[in-house]
């Protein structure tokens, strides 16, 4: 398995020469075949079988540390799918502080602010006027890709563009006038902690600490954690994919005959935060019923397929609790009976190399789905109840697509930072699976 190549940002010297070159998501001394998306999925496949083989040490670890943040990109923007399932792992793997990352010409460009006539002038201390410290890239660090996606969306007869939020608002028939475009590009990124900002921008650092440090919300004692957003959607106050009960047994299910979730209450649960996990595991299923992201197939129990498919709702339920703050402890663990598929995931991460991709285009679009109607039962709760919307953008621009990555109605997309943490600089714009599983003793 091919790993990510070194870049050589080495300091000042090459930050300059870097930039001046123009080389922004560019890396040196690659050698081998394949594309840039390739070798980034080669590596995404080497972190997931590194993570599954400690986990058959003790599948009872969590996917995920309930310390880490969601990671974020320097400009403050969230990371989606695959890339925040792949960048938690790296910041947990190398031991970063903070999961936020910044492309090599993001952090060069800490070191400048822009003139009048719009000319690059060095940043210099407000009170002594003397040069800042330059900001680079600790020598010998290695970047780390990330996928950004732009989506367009063009009218079949007649070439015209609409943006995502038009589209979503046409009837279905309207629709199936419209072909919809996805194009992934491969950024290479740093973390904050790979870079000398610390020691440069005390101020910046520390602010990104204060803005990033991770809040989990506060429990009563003798109450159960709760999140009312998916409260709602099992009381049908609040719309899902398909309807959700509950039941006073021990199974947790999604029938995909019947398109129904079916989970035990949540006063059988000892923590709230398993009946959350639990429950967000079955609704990654139904994302792949036939109406919504046509993914499932029959499948006997315990196949090659049927495993994929937990792969797929196992990972999509882990990254949905750590982006909405849901410790799921001890259920961030892999469910009992996923853990009987560790030896099937890993020997087709190994023998198949298209099946990382599969895997985690699947999770992105599963983990899309919910977040974007998550998000709309926030957004509707806060506005209820006078709350500041969690989805509050500074950029009308924005939008996001089906799968919960911001995009922009310009048909561009984000080049990789824009600002958090700083005062100075401005952002720019480049152009039938039926699952019953046990219901663990709560």
């Amino acid at each position: 398995m091919g790993r990510w190549p070194k870049r050589n940002d080495s300091g000042a010297g090459s930050q300059n020469q870097a930039s001046a070159q123009g080389q922004t998501g560019r890396w040196h001394g690659q050698t081998g075949g394949g594309t840039a998306e390739e070798k980034a999925f080669d590596l995404f496949a080497e972190m997931m079988i590194n993570k599954i083989e400690n986990a058959k040490g003790d599948w009872k670890k969590p996917w995920f540390s309930t310390e880490m943040p969601w990671p974020k990109a320097l400009y403050g923007k969230q990371y989606n799918g695959m890339n925040a399932l792949m960048l938690t792992f790296l910041s947990e793997a190398r031991g970063y502080q903070l999961p936020i990352f910044a492309t090599h010409e993001r952090i060069f460009s800490l070191n400048f602010d822009k003139d009048e006539k719009g000319e690059r002038v060095p940043l210099v201390d407000k009170e002594s006027g003397e040069k800042l410290p330059f900001v680079h890239v600790l020598k010998g660090e290695q970047s780390f890709p990330v996928f950004l996606s732009q989506t367009n969306i063009v009218h079949k007869d007649t070439k015209e563009k609409i943006s995502y939020a038009d589209y979503v608002k046409l009837s279905a028939d309207e629709q199936e006038n419209y072909k919809v475009y996805h194009n992934n590009k491969v950024y290479l990124v740093f973390n904050v902690d790979q870079t000398n900002l610390k020691e440069a921008r005390p101020e910046m650092y520390q602010k990104l600490v204060d803005e990033n440090l991770p809040k989990k919300p506060e429990v009563a004692e003798g109450e159960k954690f709760s999140f009312e957003p998916l409260d709602q959607m099992v009381e049908g106050k609040q719309p899902w994919l398909c309807p959700i009960e509950t039941n006073s047994g021990q199974k947790a299910c999604y029938n995909s005959g019947t398109n129904k979730i079916s989970v035990p209450e949540k006063a059988l649960f000892e923590q709230g935060e398993e009946f959350y996990g639990t429950l967000l595991h079955e609704m990654a299923h139904s994302t792949g019923h036939e109406s919504v992201l046509n993914r499932l197939k029959p499948a006997a129990f315990g196949s090659p397929e049927y495993a994929r498919e937990e792969l797929v709702a196992e990972m999509s339920a882990a990254l949905s609790c750590h982006r909405y703050g849901i410790s799921k402890t001890p259920d961030s663990r892999i469910e009992e009976n996923s853990a009987l598929y560790l030896k099937d995931w890993l020997s087709a991460l190994k023998e198949d190399p298209k099946y990382i991709k599969t895997v985690l285009s699947d999770v992105r679009a599963a983990t899309g789905r919910i977040n974007v109607m998550v998000d709309n039962a926030l957004e509707v709760i806060n506005k209820e109840s006078a709350k500041l919307d969690l989805r509050d953008d500074d950029d009308n621009t924005i939008q996001y697509d089906e799968d919960g990555n911001a995009i922009n109605v310009d048909d561009g997309h984000y080049a990789a930072d824009k600002k958090q943490g700083e005062d100075e600089g401005n952002g720019k714009k480049e152009d039938s699976h039926e699952e019953h599983r046990p219901h663990r003793g709560r």
